[in-house]
């Protein structure tokens, strides 16, 4: 299935070069023209780019890539922003947020098994990624409903207490009821928490806010309980202008910040105007993340016009030795081999090839299950299975994915069991779900692996909180974008930035230049 540009279209974020220096952003301007021409018959499909002659390629590649190719802009952004993450899961938009150098002072997550993780890597005395220095006292520190929250007006007063302490709300409320995986059901109550989302920005009101979802939250509901005559982002959009905010909407494609999987997510921005320059645009936001997104891939030594592959992301876990699952003991895990790839280099981030993956348990298959699998392996080509192949081998899932070595992912989902490793007869473990969602080895799981019976759907198991997660390279190009923006338009930095407010600085924050706008789709309505 391929994704439909329209005309001079050049795909949905997927960015491969870093351009650093701002005063050359003019020249962007001068090759839009020139690229426009080139690129009306390119469409987005799930291997890649393909051009009019159907061959993959990425976009800015020979002659284009010369007139780009400039020195990085790879830093950390220099101003430090506070914020709040709302539906955290387990901490993927947490993760990606921190090592932007966001400071978080809390997080809300009903989930206990959700929550676990997020605290022993967050929390906890030994946790990896300690945070929270200033989470307040008056909320502590364990699983909340965030209506529950919502209810509660003590806690709805102490939370207008932050008013001017928080510059960023973030978070990505639960996207089932919207997902084109899933049944896309208009009256799913799950749809009704971006409600709460936007009732918790009224009451903190931050100067930014960033929430992410699948790409069906951008879509309309058709044919479906709840039709409506735009999507739910661009209600969510209106909903939010309602309120004092500006805001837009765009699809990204995590595959071009880094991550080895085509994920296509929904991100909605918006500033607080009455905290804002006049000259501030949201559509600045993904100005500033296209930016962003081009130095991450480059400054982490990743290849700038070639996507994580598959194997490059998770073949160093499949070392030779079996042993003993240390938290499954009926089970057993994988464990190390030397890295090949700049990618699980950086995955690594120093763990030696003697130590155990974390989360790297192996199903127990079933006999049938396994010589289904070889059947897979010794028949079939990569990529989703045919359905009346899975309908002829009585199979009852309707999806199973054969992972192609040599590509990036499909998008990760909460289901293991959907995806069969492309040189062994079984499922992938979470650890390499977490691999292919771009979270470093060092970050670690809790909970059970796996959910069955009445509490599938209620319970965060370990796959479902790596599936349900935004992956934290991503979420990171994310944290430095808003930095960004927090830095370039709102009125606590009008000294600094626009000369105490003059017109003559004004006038050049507003006249400053737009990057490569066609590397950008604007698919709101």
């Amino acid at each position: 299935m391929s994704y439909e540009l329209g005309k001079g279209g050049r795909g949905i974020f997927d960015f491969r070069f870093a351009i650093s220096d701002w005063a050359k952003r003019g020249r962007a301007a001068d090759r839009r023209g020139r690229d426009a021409e080139q690129t009306s018959a390119i469409r987005w499909s799930s291997d890649g780019f393909a051009g009019p002659s159907g061959q993959e390629e990425f976009p800015f590649e020979g002659e284009n890539a010369i007139g780009i190719a400039r020195k990085e802009r790879c830093i950390g952004s220099l101003h430090v922003i506070t914020s709040i993450d709302i539906f955290a899961g387990c901490g993927g938009l947490l993760l990606g947020m921190q090592q932007a150098g966001v400071q978080a002072l809390f997080a809300i997550e009903k989930d206990p098994m959700a929550f676990a993780s997020l605290s022993a890597n967050f929390i906890e005395p030994q946790a990896p990624y300690k945070a929270f220095g200033d989470w307040p006292f008056w909320l502590e520190k364990k699983p909340y409903d965030i209506i529950e929250i919502l209810k509660d007006e003590e806690i709805r007063r102490k939370l207008t207490l932050l008013r001017g302490r928080v510059d960023l709300v973030c978070g990505g409320p639960p996207c089932q009821g919207f997902s084109v995986g899933g049944s896309r059901n208009g009256n799913d109550a799950r749809n009704k928490l971006p409600l709460r989302y936007l009732d918790f920005v009224s009451l903190v009101r931050p100067k930014i806010i960033i929430m992410e979802n699948v790409e069906g939250m951008a879509r309309r509901f058709l044919s479906r309980p709840g039709e409506a005559d735009t999507s739910y982002a661009d209600w969510v959009v209106q909903q939010l202008e309602e309120i004092g905010y500006s805001a837009r909407w765009r699809v990204v494609n995590s595959r071009g910040f880094g991550v080895p999987q085509i994920r296509m997510r929904t991100i909605i921005f918006g500033f607080l105007r009455e905290a804002a320059s006049p000259a501030a645009d949201p559509g600045a936001f993904f100005d500033l993340l296209q930016d962003r997104a081009r130095c991450s891939v480059s400054c982490k030594g990743l290849s700038p016009t070639k996507a994580v592959t598959v194997f490059e992301a998770i073949d160093d876990l499949n070392g030779e030795r079996r042993i003993t699952c240390p938290d499954s003991p009926k089970f057993e895990s994988g464990t190390y081999k030397a890295p090949v790839s700049a990618y699980a280099r950086l995955m690594r981030r120093g763990i030696t090839d003697s130590q155990v993956p974390d989360a790297h348990r192996f199903a127990v298959h079933k006999s049938a299950t396994l010589e289904f699998y070889h059947h897979v392996q010794a028949t079939q080509p990569y990529g989703r299975l045919p359905k009346a192949f899975l309908v002829s081998r009585g199979t009852k899932k309707d999806k199973k994915v054969y992972l192609d070595p040599g590509a990036p992912s499909s998008t990760i989902t909460t289901h293991p069991d959907e995806f069969i490793h492309y040189s062994e007869p079984r499922i992938i473990t979470v650890r390499e779900m977490a691999r292919l969602q771009s979270f470093p080895d060092d970050f670690v799981f809790r909970g059970r692996y796996t959910i069955n019976g009445d509490r599938r759907g209620q319970d965060e198991a370990r796959c479902c909180q790596v599936g349900n997660a935004v992956p934290p390279l991503m979420a990171e190009a994310m944290g430095n974008a808003a930095a960004d923006f927090v830095a370039d338009y709102c009125r606590e930095n009008r000294a600094q930035k626009w000369g105490g407010g003059s017109a003559q600085g004004e006038a050049t924050m507003a006249t400053g230049g737009s990057p490569d706008e066609e590397l950008v789709k604007n698919v709101s309505r």
